[in-house]
């Protein structure tokens, strides 16, 4: 018998959020499709394990969805594609009821009630999270309704080159044998990440990110002709925690630290003024202010400003961010301010797509951080895992609707 022509319908590379969300929605039509997930390690590793401080869900109501939109046009201050704004904005709601739906528990109040918070750049409070372990919490839901479904886990599997053929995608792939082995796929969506280890790296300075290989996938897929925008537009996150800069990943204190009475101090114990800003503001003012000689200064090349997390109660330190409660206790340092610095967190550029992540390549899309258009140059905090989970399962349906699912 000869062997069939496509070893798959889709193949999922990537199992952060993005990758698992494309995955649950290419199988999830009536149409039986054949979809494999692979993962270069085991099934749910990726930068979405390390996201706490919570996501973007605004309230029900015409209203707050385009105060919500407004306030991404605003952050951004540069172009960003519309069309992608306006369907992530659409979507955010109904992808997280579903989620929850699947045994996703937020945090409520007493009455029942989701607990939104405020954070830099938002007009309304949107925040909601797991305590500060938002992406855990997420990873686990998603990876257990992929373990329960159809999809074929390839995990220890690095895909080293994806190319075009007649009617689909090529696929060469190493697994933990290291013999290397083609797989054919009528389509395939990419969700392995940006490229904002290898800048860190190239950059000497502090990252979120741990260390992987990212960019290679990224390198190849313009490579075959899918465009790159903004290239140059890397965030930081303003909170990362000094003590741990030069560690295999740099910690940070997570920005909705803000709705308690939290300040920045300079080397001389004065405020550096108004910290809830969104990130692209106050990191160049942290920056500025280094430059004129206000930070704090380690001698080894590490610098910083003071949080004041001190002036904040354990107890409520403790129940609401338990992580990083339990890092300043390891560090003995519970009831202390703490020295923070802006580390390198987040591609905000990428290659471009359509709004369902199409790219111009028959069969290929797209989703995640690897994608840009969304943020412009400043990404608000919470739309990173939200944009992953959105347009991680609008990719994988149109996937399965582009092979007939």
């Amino acid at each position: 018998m000869n062997a069939p022509r496509w070893d798959y319908d889709v193949v999922v590379v990537g199992s952060g959020a993005a990758g698992l969300m494309a995955a649950i929605h290419a199988v999830a039509g009536e149409s039986r499709i054949g979809c494999a997930l692979i993962t270069d390690g085991p099934l749910g590793r990726s930068n979405s394990i390390m996201a706490q401080g919570g996501l973007q869900l605004p309230r029900p109501g015409a209203e707050a969805l385009a105060a919500f939109e407004e306030d991404i046009k605003k952050s951004a201050r540069d172009e960003v594609d519309a069309d992608r704004v306006r369907t992530f904005v659409e979507n955010v709601s109904a992808t997280m009821a579903r989620i929850e739906e699947w045994g996703l528990a937020l945090d409520r109040d007493e009455s029942g009630e989701l607990v939104r918070r405020l954070a830099g750049g938002l007009s309304q409070p949107r925040i909601v999270s797991v305590r500060d372990q938002i992406g855990p919490a997420i990873v686990k839901v998603l990876r257990r309704v992929v373990e329960s479904s159809d999809v074929e886990v390839i995990e220890h599997t690095k895909v080293v080159d994806l190319r075009p053929v007649s009617g689909g995608i090529e696929l060469d792939v190493l697994g933990r044998d290291e013999a290397p082995k083609t797989l054919r796929a009528r389509a395939v969506v990419c969700c392995t990440g940006g490229t904002t280890y290898r800048e860190a790296a190239q950059k000497g300075q502090p990252t979120t990110n741990p260390a992987n290989r990212n960019h290679e996938l990224f390198d190849r897929l313009r490579e075959i002709g899918v465009p790159e925008i903004q290239a140059d537009y890397f965030q930081y996150q303003p909170f990362g925690i000094v003590d741990t800069w030069g560690s295999d990943v740099g910690k940070c204190v997570p920005e909705s630290i803000t709705n308690f009475p939290v300040r920045l101090l300079d080397r001389d114990r004065r405020d550096i003024g108004e910290i809830r800003r969104d990130r692209y503001e106050l990191t160049r003012l942290m920056f500025d202010l280094a430059e004129q000689g206000r930070a704090v200064e380690l001698g080894d090349g590490r610098r910083g400003f003071w949080l004041t997390l001190s002036e904040i109660d354990e107890a409520e330190l403790a129940k609401t961010f338990p992580k990083v409660h339990h890092l300043l206790q390891r560090a003995g340092k519970v009831g202390e301010d703490i020295l923070v610095w802006p580390f390198l967190h987040y591609h905000l550029g990428g290659l471009r797509t359509g709004p369902k992540g199409a790219t111009e390549i028959p069969g290929l899309y797209l989703a995640g951080e690897m994608v840009g258009g969304l943020h412009g140059r400043n990404r608000l905090m919470g739309n990173g895992i939200t944009d992953s989970l959105v347009h991680g399962a609008i990719a994988g349906r149109a996937a399965r609707e582009y092979v007939g699912g």
